[in-house]
């Protein structure tokens, strides 16, 4: 398949570019060629709202650096009474960022660290999970595995790659 960008227009870049002091970053992003809009993260979460109403131990995987989507999941699980916890050290250092960016406070969400979980099988349970790309040492593999401790997956279990 051809790419949509020929060499002659990478030329063009090259030879306008050549000898200059600034410099020109490429940046790469999934879909960026795609003509249809992304949505909004508002839009979102009506079918978190729809997910949570289940009584159903939920494992979700995202971007760790995706915060508003981690707001956003936290805020529809508050509001539906669920409880959160993490798996993954990227998860939990972009929450740390965005609680020092002041884009989320913490305290607010029902999070409850890993290691502090009473029933790892409760309906309940939001598990936001490192991993949503197949990461070797992501916390998904290791629960798809059977290699995350605690974690014994069941028929019930929904999974959500966000």
């Amino acid at each position: 398949m051809a790419s949509r960008y020929e060499n002659n227009e990478i030329q063009k870049l090259k030879d306008h570019y050549i000898g200059q002091k600034e410099r020109i970053a490429f940046l790469d992003s999934t879909n960026i060629l795609t003509a249809d809009k992304t949505i909004s993260e508002s839009e979102l979460t009506v079918g978190f709202e729809e997910i949570f109403t289940r009584k159903q131990r939920t494992f979700i995987t995202m971007f760790s650096s995706n915060s508003y989507r981690m707001k956003n999941i936290l805020e529809t699980a508050k509001k539906s009474g669920k409880k959160i916890t993490t798996i993954g050290r990227s998860i939990g250092a972009y929450l740390s960022a965005a609680e020092e960016a002041e884009l989320i406070d913490l305290k607010d969400y029902p999070i409850t660290d890993f290691d502090a979980v009473q029933n790892y099988d409760d309906p309940n349970l939001v598990l936001l999970v490192t991993g949503s790309q197949g990461e070797f040492m992501g916390a998904m593999r290791r629960i798809l595995n059977g290699d995350q401790k605690s974690i014994h997956l069941n028929e019930n279990d929904l999974f959500v790659f966000s």
